[in-house]
């Protein structure tokens, strides 16, 4: 007995490809802008939590605890009186600074014994494709807050 293989022809193949190339063309922009505005907000997340873990642990050892900025660069670093400087932590993905830098009238957010924080004001990120969130830093108690689509003047009360 003769077996036949059956296959597709190469026009088939050629029309498939271009169909997933059409449908990927189509698609991925939508993706990546979803991905990019995802790592913004956690972003946002993760450095609120930060804040908020600092003040928590001044309270706690009745000590002051910071939060440091890098002015121009795409991460910041916890900072404890007793253990030093720790570990730098990167923003997710390509999320920056809205224009280019730190939007806080200091570098370091410290907080003290008392969970005070010594400054107020914003940090503003930015994705790719221009979506904002704001970090809003509130003096006295150190209350927070995340901003989407708009930039601040600094605060002050």
């Amino acid at each position: 007995m003769k077996k036949t293989c059956a296959g597709f022809t190469l026009l088939e193949s050629m029309v498939s490809l271009w169909i997933v190339s059409l449908v990927t063309v189509v698609v991925l922009p939508d993706f990546v802008t979803s991905f990019d505005h995802a790592q913004l907000r956690l972003t946002a997340q993760q450095v609120v939590s930060q804040l908020c873990l600092q003040q928590i642990k001044a309270i706690q050892w009745q000590r002051y605890e910071e939060v440091r900025f890098e002015p121009y660069g795409l991460f910041y670093q916890l900072y404890d009186p007793v253990l030093g400087i720790g570990p730098l932590l990167p923003f997710a993905g390509r999320t920056g600074y809205f224009e280019g830098y730190l939007h806080l009238p200091l570098t370091t957010v410290r907080y003290d014994a008392r969970g005070y924080v010594n400054q107020s004001g914003q940090a503003a990120l930015v994705s790719p494709e221009g979506d904002i969130q704001n970090i809003v830093i509130y003096l006295q108690y150190g209350g927070l807050r995340v901003l989407p689509h708009m930039l601040l003047g600094t605060l002050s009360s």
